[in-house]
């Protein structure tokens, strides 16, 4: 008994720890049922046959019966068997916390990620739809886009395309793009980028997949598709610039649709699906084909190719349309003489209708053709270009390099030989770019001058009435180079200007022009001059001066010196006692005039008249009396002393 309530006892763990495991695990994301039946194997060791079958069943569905307590604690999720079930709950705790659930997770759509404004915007109003996640480019947006059509939106630059990795489809059709990469974009089998007039490059290294390629009316002058096994059809035409395209290794092509005149296109022996162009049979353009291991050579030494298996049966109709000797139309067989490494037949037409050739090499390496490469230095990637010995290459649009100005294409690195690209190419060259780094945005100096008003006859000096400073050079000191024009004349009233032209060291100038207004004089206001002369008392018989003690003065003349002739009246006769007026008249130097008169008194001479003797008498009276007062005076002091001795 006591065996068997140990073991159900283990039973009742078990299942319990089972369940407190499959609730641990379903918080965590992981299948509850498998970690359910580890644990129950785990606890079956030590129990019967019948007990491990019990146990093991218990943990499938999940619903043990033995006792009321199993039963509950899943559905409390708060086991209190063991400290070990109560913590793991609590550490899963997190992941199940409504805020984490719901913050989106993905691609900021921002300036960083997608720099340009309009594809910024495309990507907000046409992909980012979820409203849970706005401004978030979530997993699941970025998967239900497999086709993208961007279609004069007015984009320079398609950064953060390349998160977009299930696009199949892809077309931009009358943009802004220069050039741009598609690096990343592995499962597109379909790019369609046309009419896209600025763009002179593009980059397809990275598309494994592609099976279709649009790229007509750009600006391309070289394209590189060899070895694109997929690639079934391209469409190159309205590319002028474009005159050599190289399809050696793309095996399953069918079509190349152009419309350049004599352009040159290299094919691999073998592509029997292509066709060239497929609106018009005979366009073919300059072909060159590789007949590596499909010839076999004759005891005569000559070479018999199998065109049958070399190119597609409507090239061969073409061929076979020029009656050329070498060439079989019954078996298809084409001779090449012995010691040819090469042979060349007319055949097709060009964009222009005029004829073209195809050119078979038995030894490819004994092609005559040169490679002209760009190492553009860190700028943006230019085509390699394939250009016919004694031709020249193209000069291709100029590469682009952030914080950089390109300054030409050299043939060292070493920038000392321009390469002229008028000059015939002759064996396979590189050219390196040169690039000059950016000047910082210098800003123009500033002219500090105002409108001046002057008055006729005063002096000017130009430079006395302007500044110049400048942002990186700080302040210029002027000079009369520096004054371009000064048409100034303070002699004459008017309106003049005077035109400054400042130039810093970085040759940003700067102009200004004032205007220099000339006032004429003002009317001179004249004060008159004032005379100082008071009236005067004379006794008969003196003598008169009418000059003296008579003074003039001028606020703008001084002092001035009076004479005869500024006594205009003068009737005093000092024999005479009267009454008698004197006139003075002063002019200045401007002709002010003031005049005074003065009144003149001339008073009888004065009698002299003899003394009284009464005044004598009554002065000798008056001094006797003061002779007796200090004569008493003197004798009663005298008393005085005389009574006070007899008294001691």
């Amino acid at each position: 008994m006591k065996g068997v309530f140990f073991m159900k006892a283990k039973k009742i763990a078990a299942i319990s720890s089972a369940i407190i495991f499959g609730t641990s695990t379903a918080l965590a994301g992981m299948p509850t049922t498998t970690l359910a039946q580890e644990q129950t194997v785990t606890e079956e060791t030590t129990a019967t046959t019948d007990e491990k079958t019990e146990v093991q069943e218990k943990p499938q569905t999940q619903e043990p019966t033995t006792t009321p307590e199993v039963q509950e604690k899943p559905q409390t999720q708060e086991p209190t068997t063991t400290p070990e079930a109560q913590e793991k709950p609590q550490a899963q705790k997190p992941a199940t916390t409504p805020e984490t659930q719901e913050k989106p997770t993905g691609i900021s759509i921002d300036e960083k990620n997608f720099p340009d404004a309009a594809f910024r915007k495309y990507v907000e109003n046409k992909i980012d739809k979820e409203n849970n996640s706005k401004g978030i480019l979530t997993q699941a947006e970025i998967n239900s886009m497999t086709s993208m059509m961007l279609s004069s939106l007015d984009i320079s630059d398609t950064k953060g395309i390349e998160y977009f990795t299930e696009l199949q489809t892809l077309s931009i059709y009358n943009s802004n793009l220069s050039s741009f990469s598609l690096k990343g974009l592995k499962k597109l089998t379909k790019l369609s980028i046309t009419c896209n007039k600025k763009l002179t490059t593009l980059n397809l290294s990275d598309l494994p997949n592609l099976e279709i390629l649009d790229c007509y009316s750009n600006h391309l002058s070289s394209i590189d598709v060899s070895n694109f096994k997929k690639l079934r059809e391209i469409d190159y035409h309205g590319n002028l610039e474009l005159t050599t395209l190289d399809f050696r290794g793309c095996n399953s092509l069918e079509v190349g649709y152009h419309s350049v005149s004599q352009e040159t296109v290299y094919i691999s022996a073998g592509m029997t699906k292509y066709v060239g162009c497929n609106l018009v049979s005979y366009h073919t353009g300059n072909m060159v084909i590789d007949l590596d291991g499909f010839y076999t050579v004759n005891p005569d030494g000559s070479k018999s190719v199998d065109l049958s298996n070399v190119i597609s049966p409507a090239l061969i109709k073409v061929l076979a349309n020029e009656n050329h000797d070498t060439f079989n139309k019954d078996t298809n067989i084409l001779t090449i003489p012995a010691g040819d490494k090469q042979t060349i037949l007319q055949a097709g037409k060009d964009y222009s209708n005029k004829p073209t050739h195809w050119t078979f090499y038995t030894e490819i390496t004994a092609v005559n053709d040169c490679t002209v490469k760009f190492d553009t230095m860190g700028g943006s990637i230019v085509e390699d270009q394939i250009i016919a010995n004694g031709k020249t290459a193209t000069e291709p649009a100029s590469p682009t390099k952030e914080g950089y100005i390109f300054k030409g294409w050299y043939l060292d690195k070493e920038f000392t030989k321009l390469y002229d690209f008028a000059a015939p190419v002759t064996e396979d060259v590189t050219l390196y770019a040169l690039w000059e780094k950016e000047a910082a945005a210098n800003t123009p100096p500033t002219i500090t001058a105002k409108d001046i008003t002057l008055t006729v006859g005063d002096s000017f000096n130009p430079l006395d009435y302007a500044t110049a400073s400048d942002k990186e050079d700080g302040e210029i000191k002027l000079t009369n180079d520096n004054v371009i024009k000064n048409d100034v004349n303070t002699a004459k009233a008017g309106t003049y200007h005077v035109t400054y032209k400042v130039t810093d060291k970085n040759g940003a100038s700067t102009e200004k022009t004032i205007t220099i207004t000339v006032n004429p004089k003002p009317a001179k206001i004249n004060t008159p001059p004032v005379i100082d002369a008071k009236d005067i008392t004379l006794t008969v018989g003196d003598k008169f001066n009418p000059l003296d003690k008579v003074t003039a003065t001028d606020k703008e003349d001084g002092k001035l010196k009076l004479t005869k002739d500024n006594v205009i009246k003068n009737n005093v006769d000092t024999s005479k006692a009267g009454t008698y007026s004197l006139t003075y008249k002063v002019t200045d130097k401007d002709g002010a005039s003031v005049e005074k008169t003065i009144k003149v008194t001339v008073k009888e001479k004065k009698t002299e008249k003899k003394t009284a003797p009464k005044t004598a008498d009554m002065a000798n009276v008056g001094l006797l009396g003061s002779m007796f007062a200090g004569s008493a005076g003197v004798l009663s002091l005298s008393l005085g002393k005389k009574r006070r001795r007899n008294n001691k």
